[in-house]
C-alpha cells in the first residue's frame, strides 16, 4: 500500500465490546492529553481531503482551532478534578466490557459537557419547540467532543449513555463564525437547527447575562443574542435520514441556490416539528453544485479584518455587509453547507443532454439525474467584451456579482491607494442601487471623491411587462436625492452615455480609457485606473455561449422554461432573474422571493409537499438592503405583481411618506390598499427584516395607517411599525389565525349576501364580533409568546371596580 492513511486496523472490541463512559480520574488525564494532541498532529500532518459527499469522514473539524482546543481542555480537567462543585462534566468514552475497571478498556475518545441556561435566547433567532419548558435545567452544551471514527456510528448510544451518567436529555454544540472552534466528531449526526425563515422585531429585548468561568482562558463565550452561530441538537431520539435520492447537479451559487439548498437541507422540518419530536433528524443529500473558482470560500470567509473598519462600530463593512433576505443570508452566517453538499471548483464547457453529464474544465465530467440552471448574475457589461486571447477580462474591469469579487475589488483599491495616491481615477458605469452602495464603500475607505466619476447609463425604455415588474433593487426617487447628494461633494457625475468599447494596452491585459456615447453619437473617453459596471445583465456571455452550445432555447438573452422552470429538457430546471416563460403569464416571476422560489421548486420536483396549497403566483414580498453614503441603509421591500394585466405602466398608486429624524420612510399602498412597498432610509443600523411581515397586508390591518397618516398622528413610519400592537402580526401562528378566520367569514359572507333584505350594518356587526372573538381567543392562547402584555377582558374582574 502507497498510502497508509487509508489502511485501518480494527481493535477486536468493535465486534466483541460495548462502549461505555466513565467519569474522568486523575489517571485519565493523560489519556485525555494524548486523544487531544492527535487531534492536533492530524491537522498539521494530513493533507485534508473534499473528494467525500459526507462531511464527516473528512471535513467535519475542518476549521478548529487546535492549540487553543487543547489549552482549554488541560484547564477545564484541572478544574473538574480540584473543584467538586465545577460546572464541566468530563467523560472519556471507552470500549470494552463494561463490568470491568475503565484502565482494562481502550480508549477510543472524550466528551465535556457543561449545563446550558439560553434557551429562551436561542428562540429569538431558531426555530424551536416553545413547550420544552420542562428541560430548562436538563440541557447541556458540548464544549468537544472527540471521538474515534471507526465509532461515529454509535452516536445514539453514546448521546443515551451520557444522558444516564449526567441527568441532561438535550445537547446543543455551537459554532461561531468570529469565535474559537471547537472538534465534535458527532456533529453532523446531530440534528442542524434551522434559523427562523423570517425575523421579529425583538423590541430592544436584553440578551440573557453569560459568565463566563474567570478560571478557563481561551473558551468561547457566545452572545446567543446577537452572534450568528451554528446550532446542533441531540435529544437522544433515534436518527433518521432525510434527502433526495435522485442526483441532483446545480450550476451557479446565486440566492436562488442557497434558497433551495436550505429547503433541501431542512427537507424534514415543519411548523409543528412533527419529524424532530421523533427522530434525529439528519440530511443525506446528492447534491454537487458547480461554481467557479474561490465564490464558495469567498462567501463563507469571516477570519478578513477591514482595516479601515476594525475601529468602527457605527458603520457595516462592505464587505460583509449581504444584500438579500435574512433566509439567504442564514445560509451562510448560521450554516455552513459544506458538511453536507459536495461542491465542485470549475469551469462548465458544455452539457450533454443524451448522457446527462455536465463536462467542466474539460477534462470532468459530473452525471445527473436533474441538473439546475442557477448561475444569473446582476451586473453584466455587454454581449460581447473584448476580452483577450483566453478570455480572460482586464485586470482593473470590476463587477461585483458575487463575494470574491469585493475581496477582489478591496485589494485592487488598496493597491491603488498605496502606489497612486494623487493620480488615480475610478470610473463607474451605473444608477441602481448597488452603484451607490459602492460609492460610499470608496469614500468610507480612503478613496478621494474628487477622484471618482460616476457614468450614469442611458435608459433604454424596456417592454411593457419589464416596466410593470416591480424590482427591489432600484429606485429612481432615491437615486435622484442621491446624486445631489454626490454633487455637493464633488464627485464628478455624466448622465445619458451609452458604454461603447474599451481601449486597453498593447502589450498587457489592462484597460486604458473607456469610452462612451452620448444619443447624438458624441464620444466621452475616460482615462481610468479602475473601471466598475453595475450595468444589468443577468446572464454571463460565458454562460450563454455554453447553453447555445447545448442546444438550450434562448430568448432575449433569457433561457426559455414552462411553468414548472423546465427548458426545453424536461430534465433541465432554470431559476433566476435570467428565465422567461415561454407563454404568456399573468404574474410576476422576476425579482421575487428566493425562499418562495425554492418552495415552487420542492413542490413541483417531489421533494417536498407543501404545507400549504400549491399557487402558481408569488404572494410573499422581495426583500434588498444596502448601505448608502453619509452613513444612510436603505431597507426595501416590495409585493410581486399578482396580475400583470391589471397593472398601468407609469400609473402612480397610493404612496405615503414620513421624514423624522434623519430616518425616511416611504409605504406604497395599491388600489386595493394593500401595501405593496416599504421603503425606509435611516441612519440607524439595526435589521429591518422584520418588515417583510407588513408588506403584503391591507392599511387596516396595519391600524388604519392610511387614517392615522392623513389625520397627521404618524412622525415616522418606522415607528409606527415598532409599536406594540405589529406584535401580533409577527407572530408564527397569525398566519394561521387570518385562514381560520376567511374559512369563517366567507360562506357567511356568500349566505349574507344571498339575502336581499340582509342589511349591511348586519352583516359588519356579525364579521366584528367574530373576528374579535377570534383575536381574544389567539391572544389567550400564546400571551406567554408576547413581550408586550396584552390586556383581555378577563383582566378586569368586577372586584377592580369596587
Amino acid at each position: 500500500m502507497s498510502n497508509l492513511d487509508e489502511v485501518y486496523i480494527t481493535h477486536r472490541s468493535t465486534i466483541f465490546g460495548e462502549i461505555s463512559l466513565y467519569r474522568l480520574e486523575r489517571e485519565d488525564v493523560e489519556t485525555v492529553q494524548r486523544l487531544a494532541m492527535d487531534l492536533k498532529i492530524d491537522f498539521e500532518s494530513k493533507s485534508i481531503s473534499y473528494s467525500s459527499s459526507f462531511s464527516y469522514s473528512s471535513k467535519v473539524n475542518t476549521h478548529v482551532h487546535t492549540d487553543n482546543e487543547v489549552r482549554v481542555i488541560e484547564q477545564i480537567m484541572e478544574d473538574v478534578l480540584e473543584n467538586p462543585h465545577s460546572e464541566f462534566d468530563v467523560f472519556t468514552i471507552r470500549c470494552g466490557n463494561s463490568s470491568k475497571p475503565a484502565h482494562e478498556n481502550t480508549p477510543i475518545g472524550f466528551v465535556i459537557v457543561r449545563r446550558f441556561l439560553y434557551h429562551r435566547d436561542l428562540l429569538l433567532h431558531y426555530h424551536l419547540p416553545k413547550d420544552d419548558h420542562h428541560l430548562d435545567h436538563e440541557r447541556a452544551e458540548i464544549i468537544t467532543l472527540k471521538l474515534h471514527p471507526l465509532f461515529n456510528n454509535s452516536c445514539d448510544l453514546i448521546f443515551r449513555s451520557l444522558a444516564g451518567r449526567t441527568n441532561y436529555f438535550d445537547y446543543y454544540f455551537f459554532c461561531g463564525r468570529k469565535a474559537n472552534i471547537f472538534s465534535n466528531d458527532l456533529k453532523t449526526l446531530m440534528m442542524l437547527v434551522e434559523p427562523r425563515p423570517r425575523k421579529k422585531n425583538v423590541f430592544n429585548t436584553l440578551p440573557s447575562i453569560i459568565k463566563s468561568p474567570k478560571t478557563i482562558v481561551g473558551l468561547p463565550s457566545y452572545n446567543y443574542f446577537n452572534d450568528h452561530l451554528t446550532v446542533f441538537r441531540h435529544k437522544l431520539n433515534p436518527s433518521k435520514f432525510f434527502g433526495n435520492s435522485n442526483r441532483l447537479v446545480i450550476i451557479g451559487f446565486s440566492s436562488e441556490c442557497r434558497a433551495f439548498l436550505r429547503q433541501l437541507l431542512f427537507v424534514w422540518n415543519s411548523k409543528n416539528h412533527k419529524n424532530s419530536k421523533t427522530y434525529t433528524c439528519l440530511p443525506r443529500l446528492q447534491v454537487t453544485v458547480i461554481a467557479e473558482p474561490g465564490i464558495v470560500e469567498a462567501e463563507y470567509e469571516c477570519t478578513f479584518i477591514c482595516p479601515e473598519c476594525a475601529n468602527s462600530r457605527s458603520k457595516s463593512c462592505f464587505m460583509f455587509y449581504e444584500n438579500s433576505s435574512c433566509y439567504v443570508r442564514d445560509v451562510i452566517a448560521r450554516m455552513d453547507l459544506r458538511y453536507w453538499v459536495q461542491f465542485i471548483t470549475g469551469h462548465v464547457n458544455y452539457i450533454d443532454r443524451e448522457k446527462k453529464l455536465v463536462r467542466i474544465n474539460k477534462t470532468c465530467n459530473v452525471v445527473y439525474d436533474t441538473l439546475m440552471l442557477m448561475n444569473s448574475v446582476n451586473f453584466n457589461l455587454k454581449d460581447t467584451l473584448p476580452f483577450d486571447e483566453q478570455e480572460r477580462r482586464p485586470y482593473n474591469f470590476i463587477q461585483l456579482n458575487h463575494r470574491l469579487d469585493r475581496f477582489i475589488m478591496f485589494y485592487k483599491v488598496r493597491v491603488l491607494l498605496e502606489e497612486l495616491k494623487r493620480s488615480y481615477r475610478i470610473v463607474i458605469f451605473g444608477s441602481n442601487l448597488s452603484t451607490y452602495e459602492f460609492i460610499d464603500f470608496l469614500l468610507t475607505h480612503g478613496v478621494d471623491p474628487t477622484h471618482v466619476i460616476l457614468v450614469q447609463p442611458r435608459e433604454v425604455t424596456p417592454s411593457e411587462e419589464e416596466q410593470k415588474y416591480k424590482n427591489p433593487m432600484d429606485d429612481t426617487n432615491i437615486g435622484y436625492v442621491l446624486d445631489d447628494m454626490m454633487s455637493d461633494i464633488d464627485l464628478t457625475i455624466y448622465r445619458d452615455l451609452t458604454f461603447s468599447h474599451w481601449v486597453q494596452h498593447a502589450a498587457s491585459n489592462f484597460i486604458l480609457e473607456v469610452v462612451f456615447t452620448d444619443c447624438y453619437k458624441n464620444a466621452l473617453r475616460l482615462d481610468c485606473d479602475i473601471f466598475v459596471s453595475f450595468r444589468v445583465g443577468y446572464m454571463d456571455p460565458i454562460v450563454k455561449k455554453c447553453l447555445i452550445d447545448s442546444d438550450i432555447q434562448l430568448r432575449n438573452n433569457k433561457i426559455l422554461v414552462n411553468k414548472k422552470f423546465q427548458t426545453n429538457d424536461p430534465d433541465i430546471y432554470a431559476v433566476g432573474n435570467f428565465i422567461q416563460f415561454n407563454e404568456p403569464v399573468n404574474h410576476q416571476y422576476r425579482f421575487t422571493s428566493e425562499m418562495e422560489t425554492a418552495q415552487k421548486l420542492m413542490h413541483i420536483m417531489g421533494l417536498r409537499e407543501s404545507e400549504k396549497p400549491y399557487e402558481e403566483k408569488y404572494m410573499y414580498p422581495a426583500f434588498f438592503r444596502a448601505t448608502l453614503p453619509m452613513d444612510y441603509y436603505i431597507t426595501k421591500v416590495t409585493m410581486p405583481c399578482r396580475y400583470l394585466s391589471s397593472c398601468v405602466v407609469n400609473c402612480m398608486n397610493c404612496s405615503l411618506t414620513t421624514y423624522y429624524h434623519n430616518t425616511f420612510c416611504r409605504i406604497g399602498l395599491s388600489q386595493k390598499m394593500i401595501v405593496d412597498e416599504i421603503v425606509v432610509v435611516t441612519k440607524r443600523s439595526s435589521s429591518l427584516d422584520y418588515l417583510e411581515h407588513f408588506c403584503g397586508k391591507h392599511e387596516s390591518m396595519l391600524n388604519n395607517l392610511k387614517a392615522h397618516h392623513k389625520n397627521g398622528d404618524i412622525k415616522c413610519f418606522l415607528k409606527f411599525l415598532q409599536e406594540p400592537w405589529t406584535e401580533l402580526l409577527m407572530h408564527e401562528d397569525f398566519e394561521d389565525l387570518q385562514e381560520q378566520n376567511r374559512k369563517i367569514l366567507m360562506p357567511m359572507i356568500k349566505n349574507l349576501q344571498n339575502l336581499k333584505d340582509s342589511p349591511e350594518q348586519h352583516l359588519h356587526d356579525v364579521n366584528k364580533h367574530f373576528l374579535e372573538q377570534n383575536l381574544l381567543d389567539f391572544v389567550r392562547e400564546n400571551r406567554k409568546d408576547f413581550k408586550h402584555e396584552f390586556a383581555l377582558p378577563e383582566d378586569y374582574v368586577e372586584e377592580n371596580f369596587g
